[in-house]
């Protein structure tokens, strides 16, 4: 069986180290430069990935973006990048990367990320978050609660909860410390360096304060979590906190995560139907990000990337659902999206044409005036020539 092969853009983001990890995985890497042209790829071809190893947030890399998914539009690409803003993060989506890997990372996340978008017919690469899901589940059916049986379980789609083996426990007061609590369950498949902590909870503290800060709060954190198990779970190590290893833990977003990739395989590979039963699971977990810490640095980066991939995964689907005329189905998927950002005007039309095509002219028309409104108030535009002739149709001009 011939080995998947990925060719890999500049060297800033991923380390030599890991890098040849996946040599070690039996995965052709094809380094180039930076500079590499695009249109000279074809002298690569054929190749199942690209990752783009740039810690830059340069025009150059964004123009790149574009040129792979225009020249190469069934083929992944993937941004590895230390630290982007979150502005520049939805600039790569909407340019038209796959998905992301942000440091730091190691190398079996590397393979675990990798390995979605690849071929793997015999499991040599592996997947970190496939523990998280039944096999029972790796089908487009319906998603699986949070893992019973799992040591701790965290909820971080909608509000934050937490589970242990399968009974939420209440969490600790102050809006600080549970933060603080969720930011560490999210990484916790990660060592994450006490400095790093303290950046974002603590940047403008006076370091011997900030520290403090910290060691009270994983002081206080640890005893709430004492009675719960029998051995330490916050462990520190060389300037690290990391979760026990020997703990089993659950979490939403990668069952959410899991699903949109297996979606956008199935998109990939042009099986629609297989794609948007996929979607739909993921979207059914949940349409917000730890809502209740919207203000927190430290979700930005997060809440944009789940938006994303949600708004990737609705999208889709409204438009299979339109296709095979599901209207009532796709008018349901495409008020979620206009819950999440009523200034969407190609939603507002895919509404109106909803409406037309179940004979809802009335309708159609009243959605035309609805989105007339919001972008008015909230954008100071009008809509676009597209919107005005559905308008023009709602009526019966045309």
């Amino acid at each position: 069986m011939t080995s998947p092969k990925i060719v890999v853009y500049g060297n800033a983001g991923i380390s030599q180290e890991q890098l040849h990890s996946l040599y070690t995985r039996q995965i052709e890497i094809t380094p180039v430069p930076a500079t590499y042209p695009t249109d000279r790829l074809d002298y690569l071809a054929p190749f199942d990935l690209v990752l783009l190893n740039s810690a830059s947030e340069s025009e150059d890399d964004l123009e790149r973006i574009r040129a792979l998914r225009r020249h190469y539009s069934s083929v992944p690409v993937i941004l590895a990048s230390d630290n982007p803003t979150a502005s520049y993060l939805v600039q790569a989506y909407r340019y038209g990367i796959t998905d992301c890997l942000l440091a730091p990372f190691n190398s079996d996340q590397l393979a675990a990320l990798v390995s979605v978008y690849l071929k793997d017919p015999g499991g040599s690469i592996g997947h970190a978050s496939m523990g998280l899901v039944p096999t029972a589940f790796q089908a487009p059916l319906a998603m699986p609660a949070l893992d019973a049986q799992a040591d701790l379980s965290a909820s971080f789609l909608g509000t934050f909860r937490l589970f242990h083996r399968g009974e939420r426990i209440d969490l600790p007061g102050g809006n600080r410390q549970r933060s603080l609590l969720a930011y560490l369950v999210y990484h916790a498949q990660q060592q994450v360096h006490r400095d790093r902590i303290i950046r974002r909870f603590w940047p403008d503290h006076d370091p011997d304060c900030a520290k403090n800060n910290l060691n009270v709060g994983i002081c206080n954190l640890r005893r709430f979590l004492e009675p719960y198990f029998t051995q330490e779970v916050i462990c520190f190590q060389n300037g690290y906190f990391f979760f026990n290893k020997e703990l089993r833990i659950g979490r939403d977003i990668d069952v959410f995560t899991h699903a949109y990739h297996q979606g956008k395989d199935a998109e990939r590979h042009g099986q629609d139907a297989e794609a948007a039963a996929w979607y739909r699971s993921a979207a059914s977990m949940g349409t917000e990000f730890l809502e209740e810490f919207f203000g927190e640095e430290w979700t930005v980066r997060l809440r944009e990337d789940f938006t994303e991939k949600l708004f990737s995964a609705l999208d889709f689907l409204s438009t299979y659902q339109q296709k095979n005329r599901q209207y009532d189905a796709a008018l349901e998927t495409l008020r979620r999206m206009l819950y999440k950002d009523d200034c969407l005007e190609s939603v507002h039309a895919k509404i109106m044409q909803c409406y037309l095509s179940l004979g809802k002219k009335e309708k159609a028309v009243r959605q035309y005036h609805e989105c007339a409104r919001i972008l008015q108030e909230k954008l100071n535009m009008h809509p676009s020539t597209e919107m005005e002739a559905l308008y023009r149709q709602a009526k019966g001009s045309e």
